[in-house]
């Protein structure tokens, strides 16, 4: 498989429960990628949704998603920053956090350059 490189990749606005054809897709582009830093901009996981329905709406799909996160950090190198959403609040405990490659960070608080927005 083909795989583009880019610096930086932003994701925003990807709600996993509500957007359901969408994470298949997601994760296929991920697959396709190697970046030095995936930025996962709010509410990808949607804790009010899941909140609401319940563990019996996470899908096999849901956490391939977050497998292929843990590939790209493994294979790649790539340091994963997830910026709590309002749909989030469920992260307020652990923010800010770092660990390994990950960030989890209320608010983002930095100016970044962007080579390729999904």
């Amino acid at each position: 498989m083909l795989c583009i490189y880019a610096r930086i990749i932003l994701q925003w606005f990807f709600q996993i429960f509500i957007w359901e054809l969408k994470t298949e897709e997601v994760t296929r582009f991920l697959k396709s990628i190697n970046c030095d830093r995936l930025i996962l901009n709010g509410d990808i996981i949607d804790g009010w949704h899941l909140k609401k329905s319940g563990l019996s709406k996470w899908k096999a799909k849901h956490t391939d998603f977050f497998k292929v996160i843990m590939k790209m950090m493994e294979n790649f190198g790539t340091q994963v920053i997830y910026v709590r959403g309002n749909h989030d609040d469920f992260l307020d405990n652990l923010a800010p956090l770092n660990f390994y490659n990950i960030q989890i960070l209320r608010t983002a608080s930095t100016k970044v350059t962007v080579d390729v927005i999904m």
